[in-house]
């Protein structure tokens, strides 16, 4: 997945222009914009989630006068549920386009264009003429522009179909397989399910949200169970936590269980009569609030993850994933979640986001950008593999086309991946060592 994030004169973001790929990290100082960006990235990405049919049909009918559109109040109210709305003034521009779609807000004013839509329709358009001349084969033509990764999955559909169907958008894109044409032929039939599912996945792909895991969700397990009836008694508490701690609850009701061993040997989550328990042996346990502030911060943010995977999307936003944890545990965590990764086979209908301050959690992406490279540099025989398996496996491998990481600060955002190495810049990872490494040097001469 490939994507532009343009963001002007919103809240600490000044100016920032982001390629984004489907794993994404943003790391500075405090109150710098990182999750401000992140949180434009989620609402963008998905603008079917606050945008529903009814808005869409009026998206070319916007008043020109000075009065804002409903759809833009609908994107207020989404800014409004991740807490930044008084971040926008009268000169905010937020911008963003992927393969699937754009999407703009400027002035009170909205523009969306359906790009994979516009593909659909021309199916569609197709399939009319196929019926109208009563052919029972349709000679599809596409035009330059709109050969995509969109088409080659197109095809995968068709090329699997007599198979099995795929049911979601997930498995849209699992099949999918890299070639180029200019024109292939069909039978209407074949069109027609094909647009069908199209359809279908175009809509759950615009529509299906990331799962925002904020920071504050150490609060989550002391709120679990107590979510509706604070909303019921308006407590003023941000309304994105509120919505994070439902979507705790119902990961809880689901995943019982989680291995943490990737933390330490024989640890592990597990419920016990509705009450959240950590483990350290199948005789030894502690509840959830009584272990350490580590595990009260990362299990609320891997159960809503276990549960999504295994649900709907494999999407999410995580705000410091490295909230009271020792630095090992910080590199075993970023290992632990990238292993769900699939580089190059789903596109746009995933992605991963993490803000930082760490500077381990880049060390840990460095690591994996780094076994990509020797693999890709060598010359692939067996032995190497293995080689590099043992010291990190093949799950944890990152492709840098599939990756990008942004130091935010001073109202932009500086990319830190150096694309021709494939690596973020060491001098950024090292950036506080040496600066705590100077103050010794001159602590020592005096």
């Amino acid at each position: 997945m490939k994507a532009t994030l343009i963001v002007k004169n919103f809240g600490p973001i000044e100016h920032a222009e982001l390629d984004l790929r489907n794993v994404n990290v943003f790391i500075g100082p405090q109150a710098s914009g990182k999750s401000t960006l992140a949180k434009l990235y989620t609402i963008c990405k998905s603008p079917l989630s606050f945008l529903d049919d009814s808005d869409i049909l009026t998206l070319n009918k916007i008043n020109n006068s000075g009065n804002k559109s409903f759809e833009a109040l609908k994107f207020e109210s989404a800014l409004e549920d991740l807490n930044i709305l008084n971040f926008l003034n009268k000169t905010s521009v937020v911008e963003f386009e992927s393969e699937l779609h754009y999407f703009k807000y400027s002035r009170g004013k909205i523009g969306f264009e359906r790009k994979l839509e516009a593909i659909i329709r021309e199916l569609d358009r197709q399939i009319v003429i196929g019926d109208l001349v009563g052919a029972k084969e349709v000679i599809v033509l596409f035009s330059e522009n709109i050969l995509s990764f969109n088409i080659d999955a197109m095809m995968s559909i068709f090329k699997i179909r007599k198979k099995r169907p795929p049911k979601t958008y997930d498995e849209f894109f699992k099949f999918t397989k890299q070639f180029n044409f200019k024109s292939e032929t069909f039978s209407v039939i074949e069109l027609e399910r094909l647009s069908e599912d199209l359809e279908r996945c175009e809509q759950n792909m615009l529509s299906q949200t990331a799962n925002y895991i904020p920071a504050e969700r150490v609060l989550i397990p002391i709120l679990k169970g107590a979510t509706f009836g604070l909303m019921q008694h308006n407590v003023a508490i941000p309304k994105h936590i509120l919505n994070f701690a439902a979507t705790y609850e119902r990961a809880t009701s689901k995943v019982k269980e989680l291995d943490l061993s990737f933390i330490k040997n024989g640890l592990s989550y597990r419920q016990v009569n509705g009450v959240d328990h950590i483990f350290f042996s199948p005789k030894r346990s502690v509840t959830l609030a009584e272990s350490a502030t580590g595990l009260q911060s990362l299990i609320p943010l891997l159960l809503p993850i276990k549960f999504d995977s295994e649900a709907r999307s494999r999407s999410y936003v995580i705000e410091e994933p490295e909230i009271n944890l020792f630095p090992k545990a910080q590199y075993n965590l970023m290992k632990y979640l990238e292993e769900e990764r699939r580089d190059g086979t789903l596109d746009s209908t995933f992605s991963h986001t993490y803000t930082t301050h760490s500077p381990y959690i880049l060390s840990a992406f460095n690591n994996m950008l780094y076994a990509f490279k020797k693999w890709n540099d060598s010359d692939k025989s067996v032995a190497m593999k293995e080689e590099l398996g043992m010291v990190l496996p093949k799950a944890n491998w990152l492709n840098p086309e599939n990756f990008n990481a942004y130091s935010i600060q001073d109202g932009t955002a500086i990319q830190i991946l150096d694309r021709e190495l494939g690596l973020i810049g060491e001098n950024v990872i090292d950036e506080i060592s040496d600066e705590m490494s100077d103050d010794f040097d001159r602590l020592m001469d005096i």
